[in-house]
């Protein structure tokens, strides 16, 4: 199984509409790190080509995993 995309939105953006839209495809090869709850799977976070310290923002949860890979295609389903 693999992903083709993920088009994730929010209300803090700076498109004429107020939302922030943001797609990733399968050809698009960055680094992709995927932050997920320990305990429960749950997807706390997505980040492109990001390298150090989490945000603040998700440092403050705890108990998180963090996978990074390269684009993607290479994402595993969570186990």
């Amino acid at each position: 199984m693999s992903l083709e995309r993920i088009t994730l939105s929010g209300p803090a953006g700076t498109t004429a509409g107020g939302t922030a839209t943001v797609t990733v495809d399968a050809g698009d090869e960055r680094a992709l790190s995927l932050v997920r709850d320990a305990a429960t799977g749950r997807i706390r976070g997505i980040l492109r080509d990001w390298e150090g310290e989490l945000p603040a923002v998700l440092a403050r949860t705890g108990g998180l995993d963090v996978e990074t890979v390269g684009g993607l295609r290479a994402l595993r389903p969570p186990r």
